[in-house]
Formats: C-alpha cells, structure tokens, sequence
C-alpha cells in the first residue's frame, strides 16, 4: 500500500505536491483555489466520513485517538469507506493531507494505522 501523511502547509511552501490527496476534514479544504488543482497536478477527494466529527474535536481530551478510532470503527458509512479507500490504496498512491503540524498529535496517524490494517485484512471488528 503507497500511504504518506503530509502536512498541507508544507505541501503549498515546499511545492511538493502528491498527485493524489485524500483529505478527511470536516470542511472542504480552504486554502487552494479549485483552478488551481489541475495547475498543480492535485487530485482532491474529500471524505467528510472519515473526519473526526465536531463533537470528538470540541471535546479535546486524552481519548481523542481512541474515540477517534471508535466512531471510525463503529460507523457504518466511515467503516465502508475507509475499506473503499484502503482498496484503491493498493492500486494508487494516496496521500492523507490535513493541517496538523505534528503528525503524532493529528488524527492523520491513527487514520493511516486504520488503512493499513483494513488493507491487510486485519481491521477489528470494533
């Protein structure tokens, strides 16, 4: 499975851009332009399920991973899409975008950890 985490910020300074981004946020992405996708050779999904929900982020706790991966688990809509995902992830390099400067501290690292369980097989039942 090709799989990156990247931060969006670095992306726009380094010029560094993926083909493929999957960005799982619960709004569309703010700072590019949708004239600009082709220009820069993105191609933008938006997976709103896979995004933590407003109510886990207003929350802000220790659990946040934990919960995070549970709503994932536990839903049926983000369940199916992150096993959608984790398919085409076998086929094309992905790259999971957000705005986190610190990976370990981003949602991006426990949603990488979910994809590649679901594309070995190994995903949990809940």
């Amino acid at each position: 499975m090709a799989l990156k985490l990247k931060n969006l910020p670095d992306w726009q300074s380094t010029g560094t851009w993926r083909r493929h981004t999957t960005g799982c946020r619960a709004l569309p992405a703010a700072r590019v332009r949708k004239e600009d996708y082709k220009k820069l050779g993105l191609f933008d999904l938006w997976f709103p399920a896979l995004a933590p929900s407003r109510k886990l982020l207003s929350k802000r706790d220790k659990n946040l991973f934990a919960r995070y991966r549970s709503e994932i688990l536990n839903d049926s809509e983000s369940r199916q899409t992150l096993l959608f995902l984790a398919e085409v992830a076998k086929k094309t390099p992905i790259s999971i975008g957000c705005y986190c400067e610190d990976e370990s501290r981003c949602h991006r690292s426990v949603l990488a950890s979910l994809l590649r369980a679901a594309g070995s097989g190994k995903l949990p039942d809940k």
